[in-house]
């Protein structure tokens, strides 16, 4: 067999099939996924209040400017950074999906057979839908509740993930 050493025997399937990459457990590559839905899961069932934050931040601030500075900054765009992680979770979520099941078809289907767009479509459903289960989730959470709001934030975190995916497949042709 040309082009492997000699002593050393070619692959009986090629790198990507079943018995490839993966090997016979092609379900490894939804780990990630599963994890981080757990800690958003986890996250979801607690609740920090502005107080107790502040006290926690304060801890290792060095002195009241600085705490009353933090403190200012916090009543006045608290909705960023808040907003932004709930972006960002649910971009990340999108990102895993997409992997996973990058990673997963990888191990069943020839390169030639499989189209990005698919892959896009159904990780954005999933980090969708799962952002929905969230809020559900959420609203049965002591001093929680299930608002529409974070869930279009949620939605627009993982539709700007596939933006992005789309764009970065684009520029590389």
């Amino acid at each position: 067999m040309a082009g492997y050493p000699i002593g050393r025997a070619a692959p009986t399937q090629p790198l990507g099939t079943r018995a490839g990459m993966w090997g016979v457990r092609p379900w490894l590559a939804l780990w990630p996924l599963a994890l981080w839905a757990l800690a958003i899961f986890i996250a979801s069932c607690f609740v920090v209040g502005v107080p107790q934050f502040l006290a926690a931040v304060n801890a290792v601030l060095p002195d009241d400017e600085s705490k009353a500075r933090f403190a200012e900054f916090w009543r006045q765009y608290w909705w960023v950074v808040v907003k932004g992680f709930h972006a960002f979770e649910f971009a990340v979520i999108f990102w895993l999906a997409n992997s996973s099941l990058r990673r997963f078809d990888r191990a069943k289907t020839p390169p030639r057979e499989r189209a990005n767009r698919w892959y896009w479509v159904v990780a954005w459903f999933i980090a969708v839908g799962y952002g929905a289960l969230d809020e559900w989730h959420q609203s049965f959470v002591p001093e929680r509740g299930a608002l529409i709001r974070d869930f279009l934030v949620d939605t627009g975190g993982a539709s700007v993930a596939l933006l992005v995916s789309v764009a970065r497949s684009r520029r590389r042709g």
